[in-house]
């Protein structure tokens, strides 16, 4: 109880301007300044590289949509990148991507479960397609 006259006591009384400080804002200071003078003038001198770029990859777009599936394949097959050398072209055209010979090799994933087919239980012959269990 004596707590919350206290609460309602606070609460009821005004709060005059000169008990909280008011805030100003403050200038950005000299490190502030230049900071930003830096980077727009960093900006402004990549503009036209940066608007270079654009152009390229728009033009690009097609072929990587193209390229797109067989990456995705391709990356599923390597899975992490850092377990290889750098490619190499041979003269014949063909690319070698060599492992490389101080990591294990990725574990061999598990083919995915058809679902017709029931789960295999602990303990239990596992059953081919149509097989079933005489009881």
């Amino acid at each position: 109880m004596k707590y919350a006259l206290t609460l309602a006591l606070l609460l009821a009384s005004p709060l005059n301007a000169q008990t909280l400080p008011e805030e100003v804002p403050e200038e950005p200071g000299l490190f502030e300044r230049g900071a930003e003078r830096l980077l727009r003038e960093f900006m402004d001198e990549m503009a036209p590289a940066l608007d270079e770029a654009e152009q390229a990859f728009r033009e690009m777009e097609p072929s990587f949509r193209a390229m797109l599936p067989m990456m995705r394949e391709l990356a599923g097959m390597i899975g992490d990148i850092d377990h290889y050398h750098m490619p190499e072209k041979l003269p014949n055209g063909d690319i070698l991507l060599r492992r490389k010979p101080d990591l294990l090799p990725e574990p061999e994933r598990r083919p995915e479960r058809d679902p017709e087919r029931p789960m295999p239980q602990p303990g239990l012959p596992d059953l081919g397609p149509g097989e079933q269990i005489e009881i």
